[in-house]
């Protein structure tokens, strides 16, 4: 039987690998991954999507990330 003490677990992997996914944005509208990190954003970067020529930053992926947790709710409050 082989040792398995060597090899990570997969639960923590996945939890490895998700954190990078989530320090990396991608563009609200077409979902093509940003160019620069959410680091930095959060100190004052901006990209341009290559896919759709979109122009994102902070306040642009605040105010989207805002819509959609009212968008959320509108949803839920009126049944739908």
């Amino acid at each position: 039987m082989a040792d398995s003490s060597s090899r990570p677990n997969a639960p923590a992997a996945l939890l490895d690998n998700e954190s990078d996914l989530l320090r990396h944005p991608a563009c609200p509208m077409c979902h093509t991954p940003a160019s620069v990190t959410q680091d930095a954003i959060e100190a004052g970067a901006d990209w341009r999507c290559a896919r759709c020529g979109q122009h994102w930053d902070a306040t642009r992926l605040a105010a989207v990330a805002a819509y959609a947790v009212w968008s959320a709710e509108h949803d839920r409050v009126s049944g739908l």
